[in-house]
């Protein structure tokens, strides 16, 4: 039996609820030490393996655990989250404590009336602690064990999860489909802002808000003063932007998010702030050419990202475009211009200090639309998000604007094609 299917079994085994023992786990993903490992974090390295293996075509994903020890420690490090996060769940209940964000963020717990049902269920006993575990991050799995609520208004537990890795998009019949709201305070050395919630990516967002991208944060609160202009392509639902309003009342932001429902939701946010005079939002995406194309969200989920542009002004027609997108969720009109005209058209919105890229693919192509804006000695800062093998590239034309990089942060674990993705911070270089 080859690995790809031992591991295929491993998953329909535990997820049938055979007993599967650590013998079985080192045999699938050929790492001798998960027999050494003790019975409580085997259970939780079967319920982080449900959670992340769901079709055969996850197996490929998979593979780069097997017979890696470092990588199968990484695995069994988020299995042992699962143990803390159900410990803490039970503990806050019990003690009848506020419920803390992580916690939340878990379960999919949004509003008020979701963790008053979730105190319930497990006041009631109808969610064990064991349940709780296998049930953590994962919102489907919740769903299944609760059952028939016998409530008025049935609520859905759905964590980032369901939608990142399930693709599930729905956990209740449409007529019981309620959109719920909650607004979260955020706060970073005293700096505060809010913000809508009313889904699980949202409600990620916000949690991680600090963990997520400590570095983006520190650049933000370390070097936005009273004569910032903030320039934040790819703002999604404006996290870091209200950040910047927020860390000085003379601030000024410029948002470019071409999602519908992202902007739409950026849009709330600032209003809900009362930044509405220091912000400038456009549903625009930048590149290094003007184009009128199409936009692809890859899930219709408001907080959302790895969106991408496709069609080149008008060349393709929209059934071939449906072929080529067929894995959007949702396509509409975008308009693309560059940083250097947009700026040139549109002088109000003033000279940026600050340059934040992160539009998962085109940031050279708008850095290369951005020189009139690089030369300018009003911009000091940038961060932009880059693969490894864009790096180079990347520190070649900013150094010949005069910026040096000054810091990076890797984001992703396992490296894609074009190596790791991650942060690079650059700073203007003082004269002399």
């Amino acid at each position: 039996m080859s690995s790809e299917e031992k591991i295929w079994k491993l998953v329909l085994d535990i997820r049938s609820g055979k007993g599967v023992d650590a013998h079985q786990l080192s045999d699938a993903f050929d790492c001798i030490y998960l027999k050494l490992l003790p019975l409580k974090i085997i259970q939780c390295l079967k319920a982080e393996i449900d959670n992340y293996i769901h079709h055969e075509n996850d197996i490929k994903k998979a593979m780069v655990f097997v017979g890696n020890k470092r990588m199968m420690a990484k695995l069994v490090a988020h299995a042992l989250r699962r143990r803390k996060i159900a410990n803490k769940l039970f503990e806050q209940v019990s003690g009848q404590l506020v419920l803390s964000s992580d916690v939340k963020e878990a379960f999919g717990i949004i509003t008020d009336l979701h963790e008053k049902v979730f105190r319930r269920l497990i006041q009631v006993g109808n969610l064990s602690r064991d349940e709780a575990l296998v049930s953590a991050y994962n919102g489907v799995r919740l769903m299944q064990m609760i059952g028939d609520q016998k409530i008025e208004v049935p609520l859905t537990f759905f964590t980032k999860d369901d939608i990142f890795i399930r693709k599930a998009l729905s956990g209740a019949p449409e007529k019981i489909k309620i959109q719920f709201e909650q607004i979260y305070s955020l706060n970073y050395k005293g700096k505060s802002f809010s913000m809508h919630v009313g889904n699980p990516v949202e409600l990620w967002r916000v949690t991680t808000f600090q963990s997520k991208e400590p570095e983006t944060v520190r650049w933000v609160h370390e070097t936005v003063c009273a004569e910032s202009v903030f320039c934040d392509v790819g703002s999604n639902i404006g996290i870091y932007s209200l950040l910047a309003l927020a860390c000085h009342e003379s601030c000024r932001v410029i948002c470019f998010e071409p999602d519908p429902l992202n902007f739409s939701r950026l849009a709330q946010n600032i209003h809900l702030n009362r930044f509405v005079s220091r912000a400038a939002l456009f549903p625009l995406g930048l590149s290094d050419r003007f184009d009128l194309t199409f936009f692809n969200s890859s899930s219709f989920v408001t907080g959302k990202a790895e969106n991408w542009a496709t069609g080149h002004g008008g060349e393709e027609s929209f059934d071939e475009l449906s072929v080529r997108s067929q894995d959007a969720a949702m396509i509409t009109g975008c308009a693309i211009t560059t940083l250097d005209e947009f700026l040139s058209s549109c002088p109000g919105v003033g000279k940026p200090t600050h340059l934040k890229i992160d539009v998962d693919g085109p940031e050279m192509r708008i850095l290369k639309g951005a020189e009139k804006t690089l030369r300018s000695e009003k911009m000091k800062h940038i961060l932009v998000e880059l693969f490894d093998d864009e790096v180079g590239a990347a520190r070649e034309l900013l150094e010949g604007f005069g910026f040096e990089m000054v810091g990076e942060k890797i984001h992703s674990v396992l490296p894609s094609k074009r190596g790791h993705l991650g942060n690079r911070i650059f700073r203007r270089r003082k004269a002399g």
